[in-house]
């Protein structure tokens, strides 16, 4: 070792957990006991997300919204206890990809779900769901109401779709069968 460097071998194996950070950023909680009950996180697990699946991120992000509707606690606001509970609900590349945002860097449920989804749902992604929801129409045999929760799970896996003025030939092709 050069001199003056003072480092020993036991340093390097064990390095400082310091160094590690946190991309999100949790406000303050107004609970004198706040605490998520163990069974709690379980569940919140048995439904992670992962870039290996092939699982829809705001499918991921609308099913964890659900869960979190069953998890109250004065003095805690709803975004903070979806800032707390989100990441036990990611795994693989979806989790090394939180780790890796830049530190603080999430101040927000809103900016959670934005740079998530900006990372999971690529533009790819996007244009595909957007020509099914674009080129929808009943299938024979299809019930209107069957069809019609078969375009709004469509509608639900691309939120970031907006229906345009002119887009209303999807409505008028399943009133039309009604």
């Amino acid at each position: 070792m050069a001199e003056g460097n003072e480092d020993t071998m036991e340093q390097f194996l064990n390095p400082s957990f310091a160094l590690v950070t946190d991309a999100i950023i949790i406000p303050p909680i107004q609970a004198n006991n706040f605490e998520v009950h163990p069974a709690f996180l379980q569940l919140f697990q048995s439904n992670q997300f992962s870039r290996e699946d092939d699982y829809d991120p705001n499918l991921h992000v609308s099913g964890f919204l659900e869960l979190c509707r069953l998890h109250k606690h004065n003095g805690v606001s709803t975004d903070v206890i979806r800032l707390i509970l989100f990441p036990f609900t990611l795994k693989g590349k979806a989790k090394e990809w939180l780790r890796n945002e830049p530190e603080g860097s999430i101040t927000s449920w809103d900016d959670l779900v934005i740079k998530f989804r900006n990372k999971f749902f690529t533009l790819s992604k996007f244009m595909q769901k957007k020509r099914e929801i674009d080129h929808f129409s009943q299938n024979d045999g299809e019930s209107f109401g069957a069809a019609w929760r078969r375009f709004k799970g469509l509608l639900t896996a691309c939120p970031q779709y907006a229906l345009q003025e002119g887009d209303n030939m999807v409505y008028a092709l399943l009133i039309e069968n009604f």
